[in-house]
């Protein structure tokens, strides 16, 4: 039997971020929402991968991905990170 991801990871983090065209000739990916929360001024943020980047300087890992499913989402994708141990009290 498989374990689940915070069976695994007791003091993991995670996140979904939603992924969206921000317009324009090329394809501009940009992370629209955070969970549920949108992100102010998304389509002037940073690219997909710059984005990436910086979620793991942060110690984030993106773990999964999948398609996205709402009008202009282009994909769904997973993040954790471990958190550090928490003090005795």
């Amino acid at each position: 039997m498989a374990e689940e991801p915070d069976e695994r990871m007791p003091n993991a983090e995670f996140d979904t971020w939603h992924v969206h065209d921000a317009g324009g000739p090329v394809l501009r990916l940009k992370v629209r929402y955070r969970d549920a929360a949108e992100v102010p001024s998304w389509q002037n943020g940073p690219g997909l991968f710059e984005a990436l980047q910086q979620a793991a300087a942060e110690g984030w890992h993106a773990y999964d991905r999948e398609p996205g499913n709402a009008p202009g989402e282009y994909v769904i994708v997973h993040l954790k990170r471990e958190s550090p141990p928490t003090a005795p009290v």
